[in-house]
């Protein structure tokens, strides 16, 4: 998730405020991203969300679905109404795919990745920084080859493609450890930086 794709997200919530605004986000081989806003059907608009069917089919045509979003607006004032309610959490499972939440009051950000989703193949994909990039790519890669859960963790939005990630500090929080080089084994990740000694 990057600056690019929050700020579609939240313009789109902004403008069906006090209602949810829900919709896609999907990437194509070509490193295209598109953030797909949809109707909200819904009967209670400013509690729920619901989107056609017809719109996901929209949303697969443009690329891999990566997520969906929703927001939550007016009624969800007090703090601990900014997170992802049961619902949603249940969708997100049933969906196979990582749910996006904009929480206009807070202007807060949440993401979940259920246990259901299926990366995209890890050959061929385009860089595209905040959704396939070289942290997600180690991530997916554990999460289909070895079963292994890594945390999401997304570039800041004041990041750049030419600023650091913090890849040192992630290494840690996921529990990777330093090996010498002469006990380098298969699955292992070797951190390197470009352009450097």
């Amino acid at each position: 998730m990057n600056a690019e794709i929050k700020a579609k997200i939240k313009e789109h919530a902004l403008k069906e405020n006090p209602n949810e605004a829900c919709g896609f986000v999907s990437v194509n081989y070509l490193g295209e991203v598109t953030v797909l806003p949809c109707e909200n059907l819904a009967h209670n608009k400013k509690g729920r969300f619901s989107i056609s069917p017809q719109k996901n089919l929209e949303a697969e045509k443009a690329g891999h679905i990566v997520a969906f979003y929703h927001s939550h607006a007016g009624e969800f004032l007090d703090e601990a109404s900014n997170k992802f309610s049961r619902e949603d959490l249940e969708t997100a499972y049933e969906a196979c795919l990582p749910a996006i939440l904009y929480v206009h009051p807070h202007d807060a950000w949440h993401y979940h990745r259920p246990a259901t989703y299926k990366p995209a193949d890890l050959l061929g994909r385009p860089f595209v920084w905040g959704v396939w990039d070289c942290y997600s790519l180690v991530k997916d890669y554990y999460k289909l080859i070895k079963g292994v859960v890594l945390g999401d963790h997304f570039p800041a939005d004041d990041a750049s493609i030419h600023s650091n990630f913090g890849y040192e500090t992630l290494h840690t929080k996921e529990r990777f450890h330093e090996v010498p080089l002469e006990d380098i084994q298969k699955d292992d990740v070797i951190l390197l930086r470009l352009k450097s000694e």
